[in-house]
């Protein structure tokens, strides 16, 4: 055996992926091989490295636990009779030999050693990854699942053996093969209302139009047996169709009414509840024993969201170009370097409610998880960094049951000490909190809100008053006769969007309706929409607003005539008292508000067009928000109408 066989065993050490990332303890167990081959007197070199360790005789316990399983302490009892051995090697009677012939003796003894010694290693490594479930695996990639979980008790053997099941092509970003793509289940949940309806609707033809990849599941809870007919048969009738065949599954799960629980409005109980039930139900999951969909990926949105573009596991910059939560609080990122959803690496959009999920009920907390729970000694900082999360969120299946086995678990007595709809969004933070399962929060997966820090850069930087008003991205290949790869915002493009500058990794993946949205007169709310606009052929469909929207209005008003924006600039209007000078946000409510607003009516279109026919009287686009006579006037008069005395301000 030479330096250079040598040399290329530890090459090919380096090679295997789970000892490359982890290999502190095999690094230096190499190391000691490799220095004696450059001493002669292991004895010597043993000791010297030793003492550069603060170890004597060598210990290698700082890179195991207590409970070490067999063929760790194989190694360090293998370690110990390596230098026992090798020191026997030097001490060998040569003393009627000559000096250089003791030292090449001597060598040569050691070289016999070290061959011995490399053998060894090889096939105790091998034995430690049979035996030891791929021990040398850090504890902080590992999750936590629950106390009530896993039948053995042994929640750290558990994640070992998770993880050592998990390490494959597909979740090993180190390697050089191409991932597999998981399978994917987007839900979102509803009740049974004419309201919900019609969200429903809409976001099943949003995933078609973007080709969301997997099964998508509307989550129906509270419905008549009347209801639950008739909402079947709607599905069966005019959703499933849709769906593009190979690509996607539209379903429709059905679960019991939860939030009959006495006190306080509850309706909020059906989403964890729902998921649960859904999990249980038809993905076959149950608390104690592993499930061949674990490694699947689960990502929940709201209905009221309008999918711009795919949402699965990959949120590199190739699919994701803004920033983490986690680095503006200056606190350690979740996966910092491979950005792919993996077992205990959650994704969501941070929402504003920062640390708040956590004091709410701070007094009450032990009632709430437990005597044991990582959430009694949280800091504010990491409650704020890592848990403040919403929809979209995105996890293996593994992760988001033990999410929602704890979510229902918790939320019943968290609503005990905090009403309200943000009871349940609190809820998930807290059952993640539990589980030591800390999220990595986007800043831009969503827009919604034109006043919060979302990833409106898009419009802000690359978009004037004039060209704001467009449609949702239409998707197409960026190189022809190339498919669009869904993990993949480079292989899409929108020609629009691509004429202004726009990639479409820049986009958020969901615009979120949860807002009201207006540019003079044009407005948009989904909770005054006609309940009935998708399922009545002879309801009308919107006005639409002209694409020049942004240049006609420098303001808005809501049809309650008490808000309103005005974006003058700061110097036209210094005087005037009640209202917003918001300049920068008349791009943000024209893009939103064109995008809303062309968008459902062309989910409506779909609709109408596969069951009512294609007579031009059930297309008409005549609805709007606001009282007719203001309407009209403000198309006549684009002059801000709380400075005209007949409009009643």
């Amino acid at each position: 055996m030479t330096p250079f066989s040598f040399l290329f065993g530890i090459s090919y050490f380096d090679s295997i992926p789970f000892i490359s990332s982890n290999s502190t303890t095999l690094t230096t167990i190499l190391k000691l091989l490799h220095g004696m081959m450059a001493e002669p007197n292991a004895e010597n070199f043993i000791q010297r490295a030793g003492a550069q360790r603060g170890m004597d005789p060598p210990d290698l316990s700082p890179h195991y636990s207590t409970a070490d399983p067999p063929a760790s302490k194989q190694m360090k009892t293998w370690c110990l009779s390596l230098k026992t051995q090798c020191s026997k090697s030097s001490q060998s009677p040569h003393s009627k030999l000559s000096t250089a012939s003791r030292v090449h003796s001597r060598a040569r003894q050691n070289w016999n050693c070290l061959f011995l010694a490399f053998l060894t290693l090889a096939a105790g490594t091998i034995a430690m990854s049979a035996l030891a479930g791929f021990h040398l695996l850090p504890e902080n990639v590992l999750h936590s699942s629950g106390e009530e979980v896993h039948p053995s008790n042994n929640l750290r053997q558990h994640n070992l053996e998770h993880a050592r099941q998990f390490a494959n092509a597909y979740r090993n970003p180190n390697k050089s093969q191409e991932r597999v793509p998981p399978k994917y289940h987007m839900v979102f949940s509803t009740s049974c209302s004419p309201f919900q309806n019609w969200q429903g609707l809409a976001f099943f033809y949003f995933a078609r139009k973007v080709r969301q990849p997997g099964t998508i599941t509307r989550l129906v809870s509270g419905c008549s047996p009347e209801d639950e007919k008739r909402l079947k048969t709607i599905h069966e009738e005019r959703v499933v169709p849709l769906a593009i065949e190979g690509v996607q599954e539209f379903e429709l799960h059905v679960t019991p009414n939860f939030d009959d629980s006495a006190g306080g409005d509850q309706k909020y109980f059906n989403k964890p509840n729902g998921l649960l039930h859904w999990m249980e139900q038809k993905l076959g999951f149950k608390a104690g024993s592993d499930h061949e969909q674990d490694d699947d990926i689960v990502i929940i949105v709201d209905p009221d969201m309008m999918l711009l573009r795919p949402i699965t596991d990959d949120v590199t910059i190739k699919n994701y170009a803004r920033g983490w939560v986690n680095a503006s609080e200056n606190i350690p990122s979740v996966d910092s370097a491979n950005n792919v959803v993996t077992h205990g690496q959650p994704y969501a959009q941070r929402y504003g409610y920062g640390d708040s999920w956590l004091g709410a009920v701070k007094d009450h907390l032990e009632y709430i998880v437990g005597p044991d729970s990582p959430v009694l000694t949280m800091s504010n900082k990491i409650a704020r960094g890592y848990y403040p999360a919403g929809p979209p969120y995105i996890a293996t299946a593994k992760d988001m049951f033990n999410i929602a086995t704890h979510w229902v678990k918790f939320l019943p007595r968290y609503h005990e000490f905090f009403d309200g709809m943000m009871c349940e969004m609190h809820s998930y933070s807290l059952a993640a909190a539990h589980l030591n399962l800390p999220h990595k929060l986007a800043e831009g997966f969503m827009v919604s809100d034109v006043e919060a820090d979302e990833n409106f850069d898009f419009i802000d930087t690359k978009l004037t008053f004039g060209d704001a008003c467009m449609n949702a991205p239409e998707l197409v290949p960026a190189v022809s006769e190339t498919p669009v790869d869904a993990r993949d915002a480079t292989t899409m493009t929108d020609p629009a969007y691509e004429a202004m500058g726009i990639s479409m990794s820049d986009l958020p993946f969901v615009l979120h309706f949860c807002q009201r949205y207006a540019m003079g007169r044009y407005f948009f709310s989904k909770y005054k929409l006609p309940e009935n606009t998708f399922d009545d052929c002879n309801a009308p469909m919107m006005i639409e607003p002209p694409r020049n929207v942004g240049d006609l209005y420098d303001w808005n008003v809501f049809p309650n005539g008490q808000e309103k924006w005005n974006f003058e600039p700061a110097e036209k209007n210094p005087n005037e008292v009640g209202e917003r000078n918001k300049v920068p946000y008349r791009k943000r409510f024209t893009w939103m508000l064109c995008a809303v607003v062309y968008g459902v009516n062309e989910a409506v279109r779909n609709y109408k067009g596969r069951s009512c026919g294609t007579d031009a009287k059930y297309f008409q686009k005549t609805f709007h928000f606001h009282d007719e006579k203001n309407f009209t006037e403000s198309l006549k008069n684009r002059t801000r109408p709380w400075a005209v005395d007949e409009y009643g301000f």
